[in-house]
């Protein structure tokens, strides 16, 4: 998945209609057999959300019934408010639920629900737990259970729920769905593409189709994700799966693409992060470093101090020379996650480049490479900090560190020219100016506008 993006489409339970499997909980009849109590069960799952809230508010004002009956309908009528996307409703229906019945597993389940589809993973986790804590085993209850594991980052535990589901349930959908979602974030993208594969030629919902797009991004099969995020997207456009098809096209290096998507996306929906972010980096690629300084500040009004968008824009702050302003980016990047590498380094070449500060530019470098000492991209930052500070043993170095890492990039070979003919081997160093501007031909402008030449 890609940085930002996060799930491109909402839990495969959330997705579905609302069923909880647990022990028979249907209102009991009153006196005779009651329309009411059977539409507020909807044990067929045939009536509208609607109807079912109509018919349990019946079940719950209607004297006949005893207090479980009322508990059971309250539960009920907040699984047809997470349907029609009450969520506040929900919690407040299953709440009088609990407090009139503290011991059912069908309550308990129906309150993770209602909790899981507001976001709240960690309090449906355990409620989860408590209703299968009462009734062990319920293969549905541990699908839906798979399904908060996956939103808490625990893909290994929501894997043996799933499995554990499909052994009580065997061949249960939803298990099945967990189960491939789990294998994706476990990274097995051939075992989980397979999964979904699978479940797509059984029943091709649009949904699915968003997962298995997820899992191609993650597997960086990008024109197969986008592909399956067009299947989705003929049955009618939805901000977040423009969004997830943008970050496909941007993560192929079809930008043009990827921009029409975040700009789709946006206006369906001002608020989606993702999509600003994604813009932004899109904006970057080509140079328009003005357009992705304005959406990554777009973003950040969205989700205040988030990392890797403030490291985004400090470094478009730096290709436009506002060093002061790149500095502080990634300064406010680095106190929330002090040891990302990506940000030591750009912290790095924003003090190389500004010429200031150089001992500091140096220890920031050192820290990134001592965290991933394989990015040659470190190596040449702090190539340019040992030029600057006059240390034309070490620049060589670096620069030929990072020369051998990726013999592609003209920066290595010309900072290593530079250091080769300060340190007096100038027929050396020559060779390596010429063979990076035959590379690329304005390497020697771009040093020379960091104030370094031969």
């Amino acid at each position: 998945m890609t940085k930002w993006m996060g799930a491109a489409a909402v839990a495969a339970a959330a997705m579905m209609p609302v069923v909880v499997a647990a022990q028979a909980q249907t209102p009991a009849k009153a006196a005779g057999e009651d329309a009411q109590a059977k539409i507020c069960s909807n044990d067929d799952a045939s009536e509208s959300a609607e109807a079912v809230v109509a018919a349990c508010s019946a079940v719950i004002a209607d004297s006949r019934y005893g207090a479980r009956d009322h508990a059971i309908a309250y539960a009920r009528r907040g699984l047809a408010h997470v349907d029609l996307g009450e969520f506040d409703m929900a919690a407040a229906d299953t709440d009088k639920a609990i407090g009139i019945e503290t011991n059912n597993d069908f309550i308990w389940a129906a309150r993770g629900v209602a909790l899981a589809s507001a976001g709240n993973f960690e309090a449906a986790k355990a409620a989860y737990d408590r209703s299968l804590a009462i009734g062990p085993g319920n293969g549905g209850i541990l699908a839906k259970r798979a399904g908060v594991l996956l939103d808490l980052g625990k893909p290994k535990e929501a894997l043996a729920d799933a499995d554990a589901a499909l052994a009580a349930q065997p061949g249960d959908f939803e298990a099945r769905i967990m189960q491939a979602q789990a294998v994706a974030k476990l990274g097995d993208h051939a075992k989980a593409l397979a999964l979904f594969d699978t479940l797509i030629a059984e029943n091709p919902l649009p949904f699915l189709y968003n997962l298995r797009g997820d899992a191609r991004l993650d597997a960086r099969k990008y024109a197969e994700a986008a592909a399956d995020y067009s299947e989705v997207l003929k049955r009618g456009s939805n901000a977040p799966t423009l969004n997830a098809r943008g970050w496909a096209y941007r993560m192929a290096g079809e930008l043009g693409k990827a921009i029409a998507d975040f700009d789709a996306a946006i206006r369906s929906d001002p608020t989606l992060f993702a999509a600003y972010a994604g813009r932004g980096e899109a904006y970057d690629e080509l140079d328009e470093y003005e357009r992705a300084v304005a959406d990554f500040t777009k973003a950040l009004k969205l989700q205040p101090g988030h990392a890797g968008v403030l490291r985004e824009r400090g470094s478009a702050y730096a290709e436009l020379g506002k060093l002061a302003l790149a500095l502080a980016d990634y300064d406010a990047a680095l106190s929330i996650e002090p040891k990302n590498s990506d940000m030591l380094n750009g912290r790095c070449w924003v003090r190389a480049v500004a010429g200031a500060e150089l001992a500091k530019a140096l220890a920031d470098c050192t820290a990134a490479i001592a965290l991933a000492p394989k990015e040659a991209n470190t190596y040449d930052s702090r190539g340019l900090v040992e030029l600057k500070m006059a240390d034309n043993a070490a620049a060589f170095a670096d620069y030929d560190k990072a020369a051998k890492m990726d013999p592609t990039r003209a920066s290595y070979f010309y900072g290593r020219g530079i250091a080769a003919i300060r340190l007096g081997r100038r027929a050396e160093g020559e060779a390596d100016l010429t063979k990076a501007g035959t590379m690329d031909a304005g390497v020697a402008a771009r040093y020379a506008k960091h104030g370094v030449t031969p």
